[in-house]
C-alpha cells in the first residue's frame, strides 16, 4: 500500500508547515511543479487551514513575495 502524503505546492506554505515543527517526507513532481511533502494528518490540514486563513504568516509571506517580485521585475 502506498503512503499517502499531504502536497503542499506553495514554498511559503511549506516553510511555515516547518515552522510549526514538521517534518519534511520528500519532494514530488518535476521542474517548477515540485511539491514538499508532508504527513497527510489533521495536525497538517489544520495548519495549512489557518495558514490560508489570512494568519500574520500568510500575509508576512505574501509581502516577501511582492518584494521578491518587484526586485525580479526590476531587473535584478
Amino acid at each position: 500500500m502506498e503512503e499517502q502524503y499531504f502536497e503542499a505546492g506553495n514554498i511559503y506554505l511549506a516553510a511555515y508547515l516547518v515552522s510549526k515543527g514538521l517534518a519534511m517526507k520528500g519532494i514530488s513532481g518535476f521542474g517548477r511543479q515540485k511539491r514538499v511533502l508532508f504527513e497527510d494528518s489533521e495536525k497538517t490540514k489544520k495548519l495549512a487551514g489557518q495558514f490560508f486563513s489570512n494568519s500574520p504568516e500568510e500575509q508576512l509571506f505574501q509581502c516577501y513575495r511582492r518584494v521578491k517580485d518587484f526586485l525580479f521585475q526590476n531587473g535584478v
